[in-house]
């Protein structure tokens, strides 16, 4: 029976003690073998980096598994329960990211929303079109969502484990503001297109005004409420749904 402990990591260990034992490889060898570096090997197996479904699929793409290796590693993988909608995410997990070599970007959230829409693992070209990005920038997200848990894997489509990000208390952490800049330079991306068609597809408004700052604790929640429940009325898991951004920001003029 396998124990209720068992981790992706502590089945790859497994099964590549077993293979390289038969196979008369070092770890060395079979990073050449399989063309997965071998520092990458080495933290994984010794728990350093969270083993990821793409990288369990490069790494044993050459190695014969057996009946009780295969069930291991799924069982390992898709045992983690769906988290409930809306459960928070620190800054601190984007840090923990972020610490393992990127940073979480704008690409990682609509990449999740897209997961609404279409989920399957063959959409990775699709994606890489659709948000004029590289294909290896799509599986660098993947990756980080995996990491975060914020996907997962169930056969041949990915899921969100949660409808909305909600984050936690850390509204003024770096790497919060990391994200919000990032989507905030996408738009400006999009402000360049004069076209009518892209004015068409967006909405721009802005306004000044005196304003008492002591209200702006209520203003706040006023302004949550109001973006939940539009993004409920605009939310949409059709085939033709298109992913957009929608950025809040009230700061002062003067100072």
């Amino acid at each position: 029976m396998q124990p209720v402990s068992s981790t992706p990591e502590t089945v790859l260990k497994e099964i590549l003690d077993d293979y390289l034992s038969r196979a008369g490889h070092s770890l060395r060898s079979f990073s050449r073998e399989s063309g997965v570096g071998q520092s990458l090997l080495s933290k994984i197996l010794a728990g350093k980096i969270k083993l990821t479904v793409r990288q369990a699929k490069r790494i044993l793409a050459n190695v014969p598994l057996s009946d009780e290796h295969t069930r291991k590693l799924e069982s390992a993988f898709f045992s983690v329960k769906s988290a409930p909608s809306g459960a928070p995410v620190s800054a601190s997990d984007f840090d923990e990211v972020k610490s393992q070599g990127s940073a979480v970007t704008w690409l990682d959230l609509a990449v999740m929303d897209y997961f609404t829409v279409s989920s399957s693992v063959q959409e990775v070209e699709a994606i890489s079109r659709r948000f004029r990005v590289s294909v290896n920038q799509v599986y660098e997200a993947i990756e980080r969502l995996e990491k975060l848990k914020l996907i997962r894997l169930e056969g041949e489509a990915y899921v969100k484990t949660r409808r909305e990000i909600v984050f936690q208390s850390e509204a003024d952490h770096e790497s919060i503001r990391a994200i919000h800049r990032d989507l905030l330079n996408r738009g400006m991306d999009q402000l360049r297109d004069g076209s009518t068609s892209a004015t068409r597809r967006r909405y721009l408004t802005s306004y000044t005004a005196a304003i008492d700052p002591a209200k702006l604790p209520e203003a706040r929640k006023k302004i949550d409420a109001f973006q939940t429940e539009l993004l409920r009325f605009l939310g949409s898991k059709q085939k033709t749904a298109v992913v957009y951004a929608w950025n809040s920001i009230l700061f002062p003029l003067e100072g």
